[in-house]
């Protein structure tokens, strides 16, 4: 679930998470927010609901890594699960060392601090093979699915 600036700042919005995770016999660990980095890195509010919801037990994603203010050196400061790379990255992965280099760099850090890694927007196999070289552990993109509603969802799960 992406999360945005007014539902940051809803005041008790962890609360209402919480509420709603136990409502529906959900636990905390499956369910994922995510944040996009400009989001992340502009405020220590921000930064502060995200201590919040990661105290509930929620994942907590970084989406669009490397186009936003923060940088690898503050990463360590966000309390987050996964970093997501963004699509600018991934796309030239296959054609640019520079962008080769970036991948690996983000991957390097992430895991240093225990986080995962998804390479978001892979459309090609090459682009598939260029960041899972650079030990990126996840991916996403319209090379393995476009975006589907549930029940294609399990239908597609099923024949892959």
């Amino acid at each position: 679930m992406n999360l945005s600036r007014p539902r940051l700042a809803e005041p008790g919005w962890p609360d209402v998470v919480r509420d709603v995770l136990h409502e529906n016999g959900m636990r905390a660990d499956q369910l994922q927010l995510e944040v996009t980095e400009s989001l992340a890195a502009q405020d220590q509010q921000v930064q502060q609901r995200l201590h919040e919801l990661k105290a509930l037990g929620v994942a907590l994603a970084l989406d669009d890594f490397g186009t936003g203010y923060s940088s690898l050196s503050s990463l360590h400061q966000l309390p987050v699960d996964t970093v997501k790379i963004d699509r600018s990255f991934v796309c030239q992965a296959d054609t640019s060392h520079h962008h080769r280099v970036l991948i690996e760099a983000t991957v390097k850090v992430a895991q240093s601090l225990g986080m995962g890694t998804v390479a978001e927007g892979i459309e090609t196999e090459a682009q598939a093979a260029a960041v899972r070289a650079q030990a990126c552990a996840k991916g996403q993109g319209y090379l393995f699915s476009r975006p589907l509603a549930a029940g294609d969802l399990l239908h597609w799960l099923s024949t892959h």
